[in-house]
């Protein structure tokens, strides 16, 4: 070991053949293992290499780089203890030992750091065990989705085949409602019509009870006609088909105001109208449904004169066009909200009318494909609001 320690030439001492006296088999067995070791210490760093190249994104790829690069310098110094053999080259190979030692040294420090992240790290037997619980539970969910798309299936056939029962009673119900009124107004008109014969022609030969009795019948009579002409409309609004078209809204307003004109000027009300839009749909109908409107803004009128108020905005994010009716009546409490759009329901009934208005303004609404709703406070007014498509094309609705 006398001849480790030297300049980085080495020039000055023997080489380490010397050491073996030169015999041959000694220098070749020599030659040979360091060859064995070298060529193993160079076949790991290309793995690990070729490991932190494929996978490219580990969080320990500093700690494969520091084993490459301690295995590497430690098959140089085996090539250099072949190499002094002939050359006395133990400068060099003493400082390739000091770094061979430095770099092992960094990768025990970096070993050291990461044993906690291999001890995280968990067993073959465990991945073995969690990959078959995760099939478990993949097996389970295929079985849990495949339940749920059955019972999707059936609840689909179901909702249908309820849907479609429901539109046959509704259809059976229109068809009921329309046959009953239209075929009960003849007999209907009938009874008013002699009722106010006989009381034009022998109201003087009655007493005062028998008068008093007659015009009860012949207001039940006419409150009946009024009522199954109301039905009879309700019912006529599905029933025929309707060519929706562009309609002006300003002339189904004045042709509802034309129809009030009377009970607008005998209460002295008012009535502004801003700029309204064309919109698609049936005119007679939008005339109806301002028509009940205004209708009720007459009969919820509070001490001052009434007035009323419409106008329209352009919701663009919704396509739909909403219409409002304010007026300055009596207002109500709006827990009888959800009362208000039923059928033959009046939170007034000192009032007169059948209870049908605002449901025929309602299923009008929905027939043109919105909605209607309302705000009010008592003493402070009412504003009906309700929203029609804006680009509605013209359609045949059967």
């Amino acid at each position: 070991m006398f001849c480790y320690f030297s300049w980085l030439s080495g020039m000055d001492f023997l080489p380490r053949g010397t050491c073996y006296l030169w015999q041959r088999n000694i220098i070749l067995l020599h030659t040979f293992a360091d060859g064995v070791i070298a060529a193993a210490y160079f076949i790991v760093p290309v793995l690990l290499l070729t490991l932190i190249h494929k996978r490219k994104r580990t969080s320990i790829g500093w700690i494969f780089w520091a084993f490459a690069i301690s295995f590497l310098l430690s098959g140089i110094t085996h090539i250099l203890n072949i190499v002094t053999i002939w050359q006395p080259a133990y400068g060099v190979e003493a400082v390739i030992k000091i770094a061979t030692g430095a770099a092992w040294l960094v990768a025990a420090a970096a070993l050291l750091k990461a044993i906690p992240q291999f001890l995280a790290m968990p067993m073959p037997e465990e991945m073995s065990a969690m990959n078959r619980s995760l099939a478990q539970q993949i097996n389970l969910n295929r079985k849990s989705e495949e339940r749920l798309r059955l019972l999707n299936a059936d609840l689909e056939r179901r909702v249908a085949e309820r849907t479609a029962a429901l539109e046959r009673s509704n259809q059976d119900l229109t068809q009921f409602a329309y046959i009953a009124s239209h075929d009960l107004q003849e007999p209907l008109r009938m009874v008013s019509n002699y009722t106010e014969l006989l009381e034009r022609r022998y109201a003087a030969h009655l007493n005062e009870d028998a008068r008093i009795f007659m015009r009860y019948a012949i207001d039940g009579a006419r409150r009946m006609q009024e009522l199954i002409g109301d039905l009879l409309t309700y019912a006529q609004i599905e029933r025929d088909g309707v060519l929706f078209r562009p309609i002006e809204v300003k002339g189904a307003v004045d042709r509802a105001l034309q129809s009030l004109r009377l009970a607008f000027e005998e209460q002295g009300a008012s009535v502004h109208i801003d700029e309204l839009p064309v919109i698609v749909g049936d005119e007679a109908q939008v005339a109806q449904v301002f028509q009940n409107l205004l209708s009720n803004a007459l009969k919820y009128r509070s001490e001052k004169p009434p007035e009323v108020r419409i106008w329209a905005d352009l919701d663009e994010s919704s396509g739909s066009w909403t219409f409002y009716v304010k007026d300055n009546g009596t207002g109500f409490d709006m827990k009888f909200k959800d009362r208000l759009f039923n059928m033959f329901q009046r939170l007034d009934t000192r009032q007169p009318g059948t209870g049908i208005g605002l449901a025929l303004c309602k299923k009008i609404i929905q027939y043109h494909g919105g909605a209607i709703d309302v705000a009010s406070e008592v003493g402070e007014g009412t504003t009906f609001f309700f929203t029609v498509p804006a680009t509605n094309a013209p359609r045949a609705v059967i």
